[in-house]
């Protein structure tokens, strides 16, 4: 048994199995039911509107199906036609059903073993911000013996994200049945949990702040401002911008907090810094990346008062606005982003 992931400060990925066996000298022929849901309506938790990832479980089976029968050892049922079979037999076509049935639809189907599942997946959000939450487990079992081959559970976390959360959680879990008893890389961006509920996400009826919460920083002599208005407009690179803080243009009370924002077809890098000892204050500069100049432009430099720093910078795609908020969860700043894609 085994997981891994690899760090974010928004996104979570991580997935375990245990395989008990697995096709050696032959392919197993096996069917994909659908994964089964939990009954669930949308409702309204402490500011948050909470709605059931609709038609999760089959969509989550389609690509397990589609993943696994890419691999070799094993020949995956049209997920169509084996709907129709059953269907036409009266059998069950999702859920687990009791080792009998799994046996008659072994046979119905002519196959060596049937993956079954269930997962529950939400979506969550208010104004301020939104994410997807999906959790799996799955398992083979064969028909004839009901013995299963092989498990596997997974969870994911996706916040503000236009990824296709159910494809990446599909992919992470085959990928780990693929890996036998070792462990396979995890995609980058991601970490392995906790994963706190959308209610633990937001504490309190304020907006969640799931994009930026740096641990406080090193403290050193206050300096303040040094030559703001010579910082470069242009940089080739986000570790060139990096190089640039705190030292030699702009220096503050310790190492700047920043964020990456490449997502709803914007390429945005922001950063921070608190310039003064004994006065609220952030300075920020946003930069967009140019695909044609292969540089990144300055967007926006302000200077936000009354904040230490910054509790949350995220695009809001409803507005196209870059949207600064507040130690408060005041938003404090928003800067249009027009045709910045």
């Amino acid at each position: 048994m085994f997981a891994d992931g690899c760090s974010s400060p928004r996104d979570r990925l991580d997935s375990m199995a245990l395989v008990t066996d697995w096709p050696s000298d032959q392919v197993w022929r096996v069917a994909v039911l659908d994964f089964k849901i939990p009954p669930a309506e949308e409702r309204i938790e402490e500011g948050l509107t909470v709605t059931p990832l609709t038609g999760s479980g089959e969509k989550l089976a389609a690509a397990v199906a589609g993943l696994l029968g890419e691999e070799s050892g094993y020949l995956v049922v049209d997920r169509d036609l084996m709907l129709r079979t059953l269907r036409d037999n009266s059998l069950p076509t999702s859920g687990i059903p009791p080792a009998a049935r799994l046996a008659e639809i072994g046979r119905v189907l002519e196959v060596d073993g049937l993956v079954l599942g269930r997962c529950d997946g939400w979506h969550w959000g208010n104004r301020y911000e939104w994410g997807e939450r999906l959790k799996a487990s799955l398992w083979l079992i064969m028909a004839e013996s009901s013995r299963t081959a092989w498990s596997a559970e997974g969870k994911a976390v996706l916040i503000g994200s236009d990824q296709d959360i159910i494809q990446l959680l599909a992919g992470d879990m085959v990928k780990k049945l693929m890996a036998g008893s070792g462990k396979a890389q995890p995609p980058p961006g991601f970490s392995e949990g906790p994963y706190p509920s959308p209610i633990e996400l937001s504490g309190t009826p304020s907006p969640p702040t799931p994009f930026i919460q740096p641990s406080p920083p090193p403290v050193r002599a206050p300096v303040g401002i040094d030559d703001m208005a010579s910082l470069p407009d242009e940089f080739d690179s986000i570790d060139a911008i990096k190089r640039a803080f705190p030292e030699p243009k702009i220096k503050g009370l310790g190492d700047p907090a920043s964020t990456h924002l490449n997502q709803y077809g914007y390429d945005l890098f922001v950063i921070w810094v608190n310039p003064f000892s004994g006065r609220k204050a952030t300075d920020s500069f946003a930069y967009v990346y140019n695909s044609q100049t292969k540089k990144w432009n300055i967007l926006d430099r302000s200077r936000q008062e009354g904040e230490e720093s910054l509790r949350n910078v995220y695009i809001d795609p409803g507005t196209s606005r870059l949207i600064y908020m507040g130690e408060n969860g005041r938003i404090i700043r928003e800067i249009p982003l027009g045709k910045q894609k």
